[in-house]
């Protein structure tokens, strides 16, 4: 069965994701057992479309015919990339923590850097960002 970190990598499309992120998202995402077992199902998905010709064709498929497969992944999904969880009944969730915030994936697939974090020297965001 896939492990956490190979789900983590299919869903978000980034092979190098991991560190401390890794164990404590996977936490997250088994604190319930109704999210453990659709995380299982996604697992079991995911171990199937790797065998297809197109994995992601054939696990987008599955999403459709198995909602708990779709939920888990969206829900993994929207971890990595914002570093909190989905909404649920219209309430924001926390972030996870000051570093899931700043090593969301969505900066990285922006190119841009997370308000209050620049990295750059002063006045440099008058300047195009490097590509």
């Amino acid at each position: 069965m896939a492990t956490f970190l190979e789900m983590s990598r299919f869903v978000t499309g980034y092979s190098d994701i991991g560190g401390e992120l890794e164990q404590v998202y996977a936490t997250i995402m088994s604190a319930r057992p109704d999210w453990a077992s659709e995380l299982a199902s996604l697992a079991i998905a995911i171990d199937e479309a790797k065998a297809n010709a197109d994995p992601e064709a054939a696990l987008i498929a599955t999403m459709e015919q198995q909602p708990e497969v779709g939920h888990a992944a969206r829900r993994l999904a929207h971890l990595w990339y914002t570093g909190r969880l989905l909404a649920e009944n219209g309430v924001e969730a926390a972030f996870v923590s000051e570093e899931a915030y700043f090593g969301g994936l969505i900066w990285r697939a922006a190119r841009a850097h997370p308000p209050g974090l620049s990295g750059g020297y002063f006045g440099h965001w008058r300047y195009a960002p490097d590509v």
